[in-house]
């Protein structure tokens, strides 16, 4: 049974802090329609928010319906509390609170193909890059020195919401150098220009991409342990892609050979 809730009430308060602030740790908001029903599907929904005023649309109101028998904890409140309140990019005029799926590293020893993204900073690129995994089969992603926090808001809007779906985990350097190295990944770090070419590599069966962020690049160590270099040929003035850009042609390299 879904509870009326004024725009003081301390829940309301709560989801504005988590909206504004991804204070959430394990749970992200998702409004828009197709990521919501993903959710459905896939995540464990926490809260659902919809509006008690609202003209929704045939489609909308029937996904809504389905949330509200899924959802743990249901709310109602006005319209003009739900404008005041949803992300900017909102049509749908329903908020979920969903669980992530965040493993643990060690689950993810007999994967064979992850991407590790260290350091990325922009909301959109790491979307750019939870939308390619799904597309390549690209089997986990592991976020290291994170700017952009996985429960990021606007990470659902920049992935479509294939970041509800694709195996996560947020951890320190130590410990993913740690895990690729006892599970015998081969690593290949993306360069601007050391290595091999992306299409001159045979891959290895097992194997972990790393891509950093376009200011800093990679954790400097990485260097100092068993890698293999990549690197995407400039023929341009630009000495680098966008990081969302190069880790999808890695990405759709790999897929390809190993297809």
């Amino acid at each position: 049974m879904a509870i009326a809730l004024a725009k003081n009430n301390d829940i309301i308060k709560k989801l504005i802090r988590n909206i504004k602030n991804n204070d959430q740790e394990g749970y992200t908001i998702v409004d828009d329609l197709f990521a919501l029903s993903i959710a459905l599907e896939n995540n464990e929904i926490s809260d659902f928010f919809y509006s008690s005023d609202y003209d929704y649309r045939p489609e909308a109101l029937e996904l809504l319906n389905k949330i509200i028998k899924k959802a743990k904890n249901i709310y109602t409140i006005s319209n003009k509390t739900m404008e005041q309140i949803m992300l900017k990019n909102n049509s749908s005029h329903m908020i979920a609170v969903v669980k992530l799926p965040i493993v643990k590293l060690d689950s993810l020893k007999n994967k064979k193909f992850i991407l590790i993204a260290d350091g990325i900073e922009i909301p959109g690129n790491l979307g750019t890059i939870f939308r390619t995994i799904d597309a390549t089969g690209c089997e986990a992603i592991i976020s290291i020195n994170s700017v952009t926090k996985l429960n990021n808001t606007n990470l659902v809007h920049s992935s479509r919401g294939m970041n509800l779906l694709i195996p996560q985990i947020e951890t320190t350097y130590e410990q993913c150098l740690k895990f690729v190295l006892e599970n015998e990944f081969t690593t290949y770090l993306g360069e601007p220009e050391l290595g091999l070419s992306y299409d001159e590599i045979e891959y290895e069966d097992k194997l972990a991409i790393v891509v950093g962020s376009e200011r800093y690049g990679i954790t400097p160590d990485w260097y100092n342990h068993p890698n293999r270099k990549v690197y995407i040929p400039m023929y341009g003035k630009m000495g680098s892609l966008n990081v969302g850009v190069a880790a999808s042609i890695l990405l759709y390299q790999i897929k390809q050979q190993k297809k």
